[in-house]
């Protein structure tokens, strides 16, 4: 999920110097904007849902993409050997998307 838009309806938070920093250095980190960074906090805590920068979003996307060029491939392959490399590739599919969704989860601290 891209980072929510407050469409003008925001608010002031007050932060003590430290704590401006590094709300500054998360967001940057994030590539995103102080505002759109506490936002996405704040999403993430009541949603109970991690959410996604859009570099994250654009590798789901090409995940989404492999496994349609995947199955594209696999249609002309003989059965035996279509189930064997589509269960190596899920595999590995599978765990790149644990990981991302883990480390999101982790970041934002909510449970996975």
């Amino acid at each position: 999920m891209h980072p929510p838009d407050c469409g003008g309806d925001g608010f002031v938070v007050e932060l003590n110097e430290a704590d401006r920093g590094a709300l500054f250095t998360a967001a940057a980190s994030r590539g995103v904007t102080p505002e759109e960074w506490l936002s996405c906090l704040a999403s993430a805590h009541l949603r109970k849902a991690p959410q996604w920068s859009r570099r994250e979003a654009r590798d789901i996307a090409s995940i989404a993409s492999a496994v349609q060029q995947i199955a594209d491939l696999l249609h002309g392959i003989e059965a035996e050997e279509a189930v064997s490399v589509a269960r190596r590739l899920y595999v590995n599919l599978s765990h790149r998307l644990d990981t991302m969704m883990t480390t999101r989860c982790a970041y934002w601290g909510i449970a996975a």
